[in-house]
């Protein structure tokens, strides 16, 4: 598919196949999701496609209902993992609160712009760790993320509040998901 590297179109069948290094997933009708794999095996050896529960290191549940079919995404673990290398690298003990949203609305002076902050030096590795939960499955991050990942090369304590604000916020929101309908007729 133009301008989606590892998504393919097989227009005979209509399903389309994602991939990326040993993660496959097809979508189409029963026949041409059953044809497809066919086609593919005789180049690859795969195992025998299962449900999708797995993706990308992303928790897929199926929940079917009369109307939809409804796919839950669940990034928990990889949201915990975050919090805790956050934990790791900080330089002092991080005691988390519960806050409503990821970001921060409150004034700022100049000094706080420029002073470095304590959390420049692995800034970085923890904002790439939230990077891809955020733009895959947790769109509720990625205001945060973009603010935090253009600014890691000039760290200040005002990204050092913003990251405890987004942890603070992602440890107390593990349960939410990403949902898609569709319908059934």
């Amino acid at each position: 598919i133009d301008g989606w590297p590892s998504f393919y179109f097989q227009p005979r069948l209509r399903v389309v196949c994602a991939y990326y290094v040993d993660d496959y997933k097809m979508s189409g009708n029963k026949a041409g999701v059953k044809e497809g794999w066919a086609l593919i095996r005789k180049h690859i050896t795969l195992e025998d496609p299962r449900p999708t529960n797995r993706f990308l290191g992303c928790h897929q549940e199926r929940c079917d209902t009369k109307e939809f079919r409804i796919m839950r995404y669940n990034m928990a673990s990889q949201l915990q993992a975050c919090v805790l290398r956050y934990k790791e690298l900080s330089p002092t003990t991080v005691v988390l609160k519960e806050v409503e949203t990821p970001c921060m609305e409150e004034k700022l002076t100049d000094d706080e712009l420029t002073e470095a902050g304590v959390v420049a030096d692995s800034a970085s590795k923890v904002v790439m760790e939230f990077l891809y939960t955020a733009r895959a499955y947790r769109w509720d991050l990625l205001r945060s993320i973009g603010q935090l990942g253009s600014n890691v090369t000039r760290w200040s304590v005002v990204c050092d509040r913003l990251l405890y604000r987004m942890v603070c916020y992602a440890a107390n929101s593990l349960e939410l998901v990403m949902e898609s309908k569709m319908s059934r007729t």
